[in-house]
């Protein structure tokens, strides 16, 4: 996403901003479906390290 609020707020600021898309889907954590927010947060943190 280009010239998006997003964007330039994170820029003004020197963030990074990180949106996975999830096309029909959303990365939650539900006790029927999986810890899929902890799952992705933990697989970008290792990046960092």
């Amino acid at each position: 996403m280009s010239e998006t609020s997003i964007q330039r707020l994170a820029e003004g600021r020197n963030l990074a901003v990180v949106m996975p898309s999830g096309n029909n889907s959303f990365y939650l954590d539900q006790p029927e479906s999986g810890n899929f927010g902890i799952l992705i947060l933990k697989k970008f943190l290792t990046g960092f390290h």
